[in-house]
């Protein structure tokens, strides 16, 4: 690209001084353009030359400034793209944080009493009151004593197991879901 401009320039420069001699000789001597028009010719030609070359160049100028603005106008737009990304991952950010911080207040929030009650029907803290109840009446359906009279030492424990699981049930369902 650099043999190009100077291969231009020096042809601009090149036409310029031709053009100029020829004038400058036409003036000096006793032309007459009628008589002689290979000179005429000449200084046409170096004339030409140069109309040409600064029409390329000035060319040439607007479609780098064009360049120039499609670059820009792209810069822009990658840069308006990264912003919204970042202010995107931030909001997740934030909201994935907000989201833990429910979590471990809901966690904070459950007494030691609930916390025994969700932790015997082998629950998390966070479960609905319909998880509760399912995994009560499956339990219950276990313990149950009448399930068990073959044996009065299985019976004394699902007895004693059917009356925990009450008693949780009533606990969450008195302390914990009337809060929620």
């Amino acid at each position: 690209m650099d043999l190009i401009k100077f291969d231009i320039r020096f042809i601009k420069r090149a036409g310029i001084f031709f053009t100029c001699a020829a004038f400058v000789l036409s003036i000096f001597t006793d032309y007459n353009p009628i008589e002689n028009d290979s000179l005429l010719k000449f200084i046409t030609f170096g004339f030409v030359c140069c109309v040409i070359l600064y029409t390329i160049d000035i060319a040439r100028n607007i479609i780098n400034d064009g360049i120039a603005e499609q670059d820009h106008q792209r810069d822009e737009e990658l840069r308006r793209k990264h912003r919204d990304h970042q202010a995107k991952k931030r909001e997740e950010e934030q909201a994935q944080r907000r989201d833990e911080e429910e979590q471990t207040r809901r966690y904070t929030s459950v007494s030691a009493e609930v916390q025994m009650c969700f932790d015997i029907f082998k629950l998390p803290y966070d479960a609905t009151f319909d998880d509760v109840k399912k995994k009560y009446r499956t339990m219950i359906k276990f313990y149950h004593p009448d399930r068990h009279s073959a044996n009065d030492n299985v019976k004394a424990y699902a007895n004693k197991k059917a009356q925990a699981l009450n008693n949780a049930f009533d606990i969450l369902k008195k302390e914990h879901f009337l809060e929620t």
